[in-house]
């Protein structure tokens, strides 16, 4: 597992905060009410990397190749509570229909998101949904524990209140969108079987 806990804390927050200045209604409104001191900060890299040596969680640098993967499995073992779900902002309102993963996108005025939601979803599932967004940035996912067993196709700015409502977590992409950067709140363990490290 390629997880481990951020030490510099107001270096990968100030990151993460920029990243989702550049986002959508939902990523603003999250960056609005969010009590971001009430969390840690993760990411996935290298075990040996030298977190003294990163001069920026956007730069680019020599990573294990396994972090998207490993990413994956964690949004995966979050997602086995039937309340709990990911909704990724796609910067590019653009036609799915009849894509395989058409029953999981949702709109909200012209902005295009991607639920990942179900414990039905295989890991290869999570992989492809992970990677729907057709601009790599910014890279926006949220993670939150108001899922509704009817999802909507039609969002209203009351759901994605909802959603704020619920967060647990913020991800971003992070080393040249290789990897992702993560704010977990105090509020909610982190997903059974994932382990990190220190």
């Amino acid at each position: 597992m390629s997880m481990q806990h951020i030490k510099n804390f107001n270096e990968a927050l100030a990151f993460l905060k920029g990243e989702l200045s550049e986002g959508m209604a939902l990523a603003k409104l999250i960056l609005g009410e969010i009590d971001f001191t009430q969390g840690q900060m993760f990411a996935w890299m290298p075990s040996t990397t030298d977190q003294d040596a990163i001069q920026s969680f956007g730069a680019s640098r020599r990573l294990a190749g396994d972090e998207e993967r490993d990413f994956c499995r964690f949004v995966q073992a979050f997602i086995q509570d039937a309340r709990c779900a990911v909704i990724l902002q796609d910067t590019e309102n653009w036609n799915f229909e009849g894509d395989k993963y058409e029953g999981l996108a949702a709109k909200y005025d012209d902005e295009l998101y991607w639920y990942i939601v179900g414990a039905e979803l295989s890991e290869e599932d999570v992989m492809n949904l992970s990677g729907m967004p057709i601009l790599p940035y910014p890279w926006c996912g949220f993670f939150y524990t108001g899922a509704s067993g009817n999802r909507k196709g039609r969002l209203t700015m009351i759901d994605l209140q909802e959603i704020v409502n619920t967060l647990v977590g913020v991800a971003v992409g992070a080393f040249d969108h290789r990897s992702y950067v993560l704010w977990w709140s105090n509020s909610r363990p982190l997903p059974a079987g994932q382990s990190l490290k220190a």
